[in-house]
């Protein structure tokens, strides 16, 4: 009847038929899903008020969050890394070789046990005036390297490096390292060896390997063997004294033990 206040309030799926007469004063407040019909005379006043849905909720978190990750590949503010003082450079791990942040001469891999995450980082030393190319996995003269936007490391750094810790691994071979996937001879020892693989199409990486003790690296099976079973090491003795380096050890490819 006329001067009489309606008042209604619904849940989510409901739908609300409301007739009225005139003077009728209907405040509705409805939650998400509601559908309102609404049939009313002249003088009555249609009040509606309705909370934001579970979806525009989601869609506002959603934006939200995608303006801390671009998506883009690029780091952002909380990802990037702290201001590096004098002296310091950054390494990428783990990874195969990669040429030295600040030496040409020199490049680095650095793997992780997958058993303890023990980090490893070990530094190579290519010789006789050349410079590692990365792209072919190589030790080159610099005029057929790829442009050195560093500096050389003198001998004399190395010999400063190898003071109170593990040296440099030289690399004498001007081949590449990696001409395929594969397992490759060290050319110094028998012990250690290459271990070559493609992370993708065309895209080969290098890692320097260590025979467990009592192993060494054999040419014919290219796979780690007992030195006893080796005839003769043709990069030195096949049964050296064998000691640890910072190259992780090969524990999958061994032979018939």
């Amino acid at each position: 009847t006329p001067g009489t206040t309606l008042s209604e309030t619904s849940t989510p799926g409901t739908t609300l038929s409301e007739t009225s007469t005139p003077g009728t004063t209907l405040s509705e407040t409805s939650t998400p899903g509601t559908t309102l019909s609404e049939t009313s005379t002249p003088g009555t006043t249609l009040s509606e008020t309705s909370t934001p849905s579970s979806t525009d909720l989601l869609s506002t978190t959603e934006s939200e969050i995608s303006t801390v990750s671009s998506g883009s590949g690029e780091p952002t503010s909380e990802s990037e890394c702290p201001p590096l003082q004098e002296g310091q450079f950054t390494l990428v791990c783990p990874t195969g070789f990669r040429r030295h942040p600040k030496y040409c001469n020199l490049f680095y891999q650095c793997t992780v046990s997958p058993t303890n995450f023990d980090i490893k980082t070990l530094v190579l030393s290519c010789t006789n005036g050349t410079i590692y190319d990365e792209a072919r996995i190589q030790c080159l003269p610099p005029d057929e390297a790829s442009p050195c936007k560093g500096s050389v490391a003198e001998r004399r750094l190395l010999r400063r490096l190898a003071d109170g810790s593990i040296p440099p691994v030289e690399v004498n071979s001007k081949r590449t390292l990696c001409p395929r996937e594969g397992y490759y001879p060290y050319e110094a020892d028998c012990q250690r060896f290459y271990k070559c693989k493609e992370i993708s199409k065309g895209k080969l990486q290098g890692t320097l390997y260590q025979c467990p003790e009592g192993y060494s690296y054999w040419d014919v099976s290219r796979r780690c063997e007992r030195s006893s079973k080796i005839p003769s090491c043709p990069r030195g003795p096949a049964r050296r004294l064998w000691r640890p380096t910072m190259a992780p050890i090969e524990m999958d490819e061994l032979g018939n033990r």
